[in-house]
């Protein structure tokens, strides 16, 4: 159990849309792409997820793009639709999305061709502290019930009574993940 606080989880999205560069003020040929989006997600190994409900969330929020010029749609009618400036606005909304549904995106990976890639990550030291803390947090937990259970002596804090399971194990660990999620990483 120890150092396995979060399932990491990858999920892979693809954009079928075309669009145009502006070059020294010259349009450049409309062409198309397939973008591919790998979103990496983090969740509570102890909760159950409905993996549908974050592969419907992205998928919607892409369905506009799908096989339209991207340079047609706000916000590209302003901004000029590069991978760079595409994954600029996605991966924040891709962020939106999955936290209103209990998951936490930690980085956004976008590529135009297979051996290109841009990353839109939001791992900075808040994530690396919380984790940190996480870590900590449930090590503590399982030494309290460790010598609990050893010593026959009530159980103090968060940790549960009960031997036969491990919930309270996680009580802090729950906790500091809804606060990371709910106070929102890299808005």
């Amino acid at each position: 159990m120890k150092g396995n606080v979060f399932r990491e989880y990858r999920f892979k999205f693809y954009l079928n849309a075309s669009h145009y560069v502006i070059f020294n003020n010259k349009k450049g040929e409309i062409h198309p792409h397939t973008w591919e989006f790998a979103v990496d997600i983090l969740i509570d190994r102890n909760r159950y997820m409905e993996f549908n409900d974050f592969e419907r969330g992205i998928t919607a929020f892409i369905a506009p793009y799908q096989d339209r010029v991207v340079n047609e749609l706000e916000p590209f009618d302003l901004i000029i639709p590069t991978l760079e400036s595409m994954l600029d606005y996605f991966a924040p909304e891709i962020y939106k999305i999955i936290r209103d549904l209990g998951g936490l995106v930690i980085r956004v990976e976008g590529s135009e061709t297979p051996t290109r890639s841009y990353i839109y990550t939001f791992e900075d030291e808040k994530v690396r502290t919380a984790g940190e803390n996480l870590v900590r947090s449930n090590r503590e937990a399982e030494n309290r019930l460790v010598t609990h259970v050893d010593t026959g002596a009530s159980v103090p804090g968060p940790v549960k009574k009960n031997p036969d399971n491990n919930e309270g194990i996680n009580a802090s660990m729950d906790d500091l993940i809804n606060r990371i999620i709910n106070n929102g990483i890299g808005e």
